[in-house]
C-alpha cells in the first residue's frame, strides 16, 4: 500500500503533537548525599533514610544486580548504616505508603559503611 507524502507527513506531525516528549518529561538525576540502614530485598533493595527532625522516611531504591546495586553490596550489609553519594531520580520507586519521598538509586560516586 502506498500513502502520499503529505499524509504521512501529517500523520507524524500528529503523533509528534499529541505525544508526550518521553525525554523532556523524564526528571534529569539529581546528586545527592544520604545515610540510612540499608534492606536488602529478593531483587530490589533500598537504603532509607529517616529525617533526624522529623523522622521523615526516605527509601532510596536499587536494582541489585545493577551496577548500582553491586557498588553496595561491596561496602554496605543487610540492616547496617550506610553512606551513598550519587544521583537519583525522585519518585521513581515503588514502594508501600508512609514514605515522604522516594528515589531511585540510578548511579553512585562514593558508598560508604558508617560506623557510629
Amino acid at each position: 500500500m502506498h500513502y502520499p507524502e503529505t499524509a504521512i507527513e501529517i500523520t507524524v506531525f500528529l503523533l509528534l503533537l499529541l505525544t508526550p516528549n518521553l525525554i523532556g518529561d523524564r526528571q534529569k538525576p539529581e546528586l545527592v548525599t544520604y545515610k540510612g540502614v540499608l534492606k536488602v530485598g529478593k531483587y530490589e533493595s533500598t537504603i532509607n533514610y529517616i529525617g533526624e527532625e522529623t523522622g521523615d522516611w526516605m527509601p532510596f531504591c536499587f536494582n541489585n544486580r545493577s551496577a548500582v546495586g553491586r557498588a553496595i553490596f561491596s561496602k554496605c550489609t543487610d540492616g547496617k548504616r550506610c553512606k551513598f553519594t550519587g544521583y537519583v531520580r525522585w519518585d521513581d520507586c515503588r514502594l508501600g505508603k508512609g514514605a515522604s519521598a522516594t528515589a531511585r538509586i540510578v548511579s553512585v560516586k562514593s558508598v560508604s559503611k558508617v560506623i557510629r
